[in-house]
């Protein structure tokens, strides 16, 4: 796993963001229902709203599987098997150099057999340390899916 990073985090916290963004997306790929194995709680870092209502977890779940779907269709097109289908964090920011709580992560896929990286999967996510480790922030992705009262 290369992980070339642009700001450096404190005592091995930059592999362990990288390798748990990798990890997630892997599962999220190829998993055709989004996340189900993994518990809400496991997977994001949420605002109290999303984590406490339930139509705080329907938008959570709806949006993982959206982003599953969005990424099977990129590899389709792309003429990958994604099951194959691997993720890589290419390079790291933290948007403000003073916290080491929040790292930004830009993860690509590629099949290791063709050695081929698949356009459009350039995903920028979010995450933030907990004290049960790395956490993916979905909040950013929620507002899309939020449904009309």
């Amino acid at each position: 796993m290369s992980l070339a990073a642009c700001a450096t985090l404190p005592g091995g916290a930059e592999k362990e963001v990288g390798e748990t963004a990798e990890h997630f997306m892997q599962t999220l790929v190829h998993s055709a229902k989004g996340l189900e194995k993994q518990t809400i709680a496991d997977i994001a870092f949420l605002d109290n709203h999303t984590t406490n209502s339930e139509e705080g977890q329907k938008r959570l779940r709806r949006a993982l599987q959206m982003m599953g779907q969005y990424l099977r269709q990129a590899f389709t097109e792309a003429g990958i098997d994604s099951d194959k289908a691997v993720f890589t964090a290419k390079k790291m920011d933290i948007e403000n150099k003073a916290d080491d709580e929040q790292a930004l992560v830009i993860l690509y896929a590629y099949q290791p057999d063709k050695s081929k990286v698949v356009d459009g999967t350039a995903l920028i996510t979010r995450w933030r340390k907990t004290a049960d480790g790395w956490k993916l922030d979905m909040n950013p992705y929620l507002d899309n899916f939020r449904s009309s009262k």
